[in-house]
């Protein structure tokens, strides 16, 4: 009986602890609970409001960044455009080159030196093809990226201009050398100086030899006329103004002693006597009171001037007659130096309209004025090359020209001439649609050998006819 007794007060106990409430019991234990759970929330929430203002700052930063980034992309890209235009429009001729002297950019310009297309970018410059002779461009390019010190040399090109070959290293922004850059500046008009001013050189050295040795004519003469030293060279224009040393010059020469010593500047003057061309440069030297004279005798350039001179105009004046259009223009900038009547009326302008002026856009095809230059350049000239011309107000003619360097005034120059073949191509056209009706004769004779039957010949003739004659069905 013992057992049930303490089984019926276990369930008991059981049942009251299970029907009692969940925090009845210990009542300060709920209010703890609910003070951690508030105080939790509550850091959470400032954590999460921290979070996000640290979020919204950081993305207005992004935004500042992506603003600058945006402005530093567009300031890049106008200043690549800048380059681009600045290289495109650059006369200096420029290739710029990384460190395996590769190319990696060049100006339009450069292309008259080196044979460059868009497609060589990234080929070694040693492979690229040139218009001028620089044995030493690879061996200073590399020495350049050596000793990052530049490099000028003077170069002469195929087509007989001189240029400053110049290569400098190629540095990055921070410093670092990323290749070299070659420029090529034009110096032919300063060389062509260069050998006036050596030629001038040559004769001043010559002038003040002295004078007993110079084989041109050296006179001293005082400002009021009197010869105070003549040299043997100057015997035969003694012998003509009739006087010797210690008598006076005739005029106008003492005329023209006067003036250059009263105006203590030198004096040049071309003049003849007894016969001969003198070109004479008067120095005056006033502190001594006289006048020195060196002369040089240019009678036979003068010969030589005036026979050019005369056959110029022997050329002119057959060319005139002529019915043939012949023209001469200049080299390189291809502005007529002379037309005869011929050419002016062929073409529809005035006379005298085309001088000084380049030549027109006479040509129907444009690619013939690319074929002649190709051709004058590999064989020298070119001889009855057949194509169309334009005239002044729009008509078209066919002719036949030939092109041929000379020299003309003492500068190179082009001779072209044409003849109008017009009338020998309507011709040609005219037997050509003539020839038509007899090639289909010829051919439907053949025909008829070869038909088995009437329709079957029939039918090759309507075939013949239609591609021989060009009719249609």
């Amino acid at each position: 009986m013992i057992a049930p007794s303490r089984k019926r007060r276990k369930t008991s106990d059981r049942a009251e602890e299970k029907n009692k409430p969940p925090s009845a019991a210990i009542p300060g234990r709920r209010k703890k609970g609910n003070v951690d759970a508030r105080y939790n929330g509550s850091t959470a929430n400032e954590e999460l409001e921290a979070t996000k203002e640290e979020l919204i700052s950081l993305n207005l930063e992004i935004n500042t960044v992506n603003r600058r980034l945006r402005k530093k992309v567009n300031e890049l890209e106008g200043a690549n455009d800048d380059m681009a235009n600045l290289l495109a429009s650059s006369p200096i001729a420029t290739v710029f080159l990384d460190p395996e002297l590769r190319v990696k950019r060049f100006t339009p310009a450069v292309t008259a030196l080196f044979s460059l297309i868009a497609a060589d970018i990234g080929k070694p410059i040693a492979d690229i093809a040139r218009n001028f002779t620089d044995d030493s461009l690879i061996p200073d390019a590399k020495r350049v990226l050596a000793d990052l010190a530049a490099i000028e040399r003077e170069v002469a090109a195929d087509s007989g201009q001189w240029f400053i070959r110049r290569v400098t290293p190629y540095r990055a922004r921070d410093g670092r050398v990323e290749g070299a850059v070659v420029t090529f500046s034009e110096v032919t008009a300063l060389k062509q100086f260069e050998k006036e001013v050596l030629n001038l050189a040559g004769e001043i050295w010559t002038l003040a030899r002295l004078p007993a040795e110079n084989p041109n004519p050296v006179l001293r003469v005082s400002e009021q006329g009197v010869v105070l030293y003549a040299n043997r060279a100057s015997g035969p224009l003694l012998n003509v103004w009739n006087c010797g040393i210690g008598g006076v010059v005739p005029e106008p020469w003492r005329r023209m002693v006067a003036e250059t010593f009263a105006a203590r500047t030198q004096r040049v003057e071309d003049i003849e006597c007894g016969g001969r061309a003198y070109n004479f440069t008067m120095v005056p030297v006033a502190e001594s009171g006289y006048v020195n004279l060196y002369g040089r005798d240019v009678t036979e350039r003068e010969k030589a001037g005036e026979a050019l001179r005369e056959s110029e105009e022997r050329f002119k004046a057959i060319s005139e007659s002529s019915p043939v259009g012949i023209g001469v223009v200049s080299v390189p900038d291809g502005k007529f130096l002379y037309v005869n009547s011929a050419y002016e009326v062929k073409y529809g302008y005035a006379k005298g309209e085309l001088l000084g002026r380049g030549t027109p856009d006479i040509y129907y095809d444009p690619k013939d004025r690319d074929r002649i230059l190709q051709i004058l350049k590999e064989r020298g000239g070119v001889t009855d090359y057949e194509l169309r011309f334009n005239r002044r107000d729009g008509t078209t003619f066919w002719g036949l020209a030939s092109v041929k360097p000379i020299t003309y005034g003492g500068q190179p120059a082009l001779l072209g001439v044409f003849v109008d073949i017009t009338d020998r191509k309507c011709t040609e056209e005219k037997l050509a649609k003539l020839n038509h009706p007899l090639t289909a004769l010829g051919k439907s004779s053949q025909a008829m050998m070869r038909a088995t039957d009437e329709p079957d010949y029939l039918k090759q003739v309507v075939r013949i006819v239609v591609e021989e004659c060009g009719y249609k069905m």
